[in-house]
């Protein structure tokens, strides 16, 4: 709740602004910060980029892509989890590999005990 303190003085807009600001331990942030900040939440949202360049005015998707538009911690987290499953699909693969090839060694040495310098013999 905010209450004047400055009895019989009219507050300015920025001095309104800033105290509501203020009351709500909000940072102070500019017009046109809530630009990028639409372009962000409906691109996490899924609209497609085409639309969000529509909905803002831009001349190229570049702009809208390049400028106005920021990962959220979510969509880094999300980058982050497909990466490790990457690398946990890589090493599962590359264990049965391993697995494959010891077992192939094994039947290998089982057919020749002595291994390949007895072959002559």
């Amino acid at each position: 709740m905010l209450f004047c303190v400055f009895p019989k003085k009219h507050l300015t807009n920025m001095q309104f602004r800033a105290a509501i600001l203020l009351s709500a331990l909000m940072p102070h942030i500019r017009f046109h910060d809530l630009r990028h900040s639409c372009a962000t939440l409906l691109f996490a949202q899924g609209v497609p980029m085409k639309e969000i360049q529509a909905w803002l005015g831009h001349s190229t998707i570049g702009t809208t892509a390049n400028i106005y538009t920021h990962l959220d911690e979510n969509s880094k987290i999300n980058s982050a989890n497909a990466i490790i499953g990457i690398l946990e699909q890589k090493r599962t693969l590359r264990a049965f590999h391993l697995r494959v090839s010891v077992e192939k060694w094994c039947r290998q040495r089982e057919s020749n005990p002595y291994g390949f310098w007895a072959e002559g013999f």
